[in-house]
């Protein structure tokens, strides 16, 4: 460890990760793929236990993409009508 306090190592740490995003995401992005169903369990089980947040998200995201948003719904109202010809 190059830093004896634990602060300014953190500090390091921190410093690192600003200046190379790409490498500190890659390792959690290769778990991830590797192992697809703890992730999605890992998901599910955080929006379980911070409901609020991911409804949070899911707004930020509607604003950020408010075409795709619209053609989602759009898609969506459409299986739906088709489900109640059916």
């Amino acid at each position: 460890m190059p830093y004896k306090d634990p602060e300014k190592q953190r500090e390091a740490d921190h410093r690192w990760r600003e200046a190379n995003p790409e490498k500190a995401r890659e390792p959690n992005r290769k778990w991830r793929e590797a192992n697809p169903e703890k992730a999605r369990e890992a998901n599910r089980k955080w929006r379980e236990a911070n409901p609020q947040k991911g409804r949070e998200q899911s707004r930020r995201w509607r604003v950020a993409n408010l075409e795709k948003a619209r053609a989602q719904e759009a898609a969506y109202r459409a299986a739906y009508r088709e489900a109640r010809r059916a």
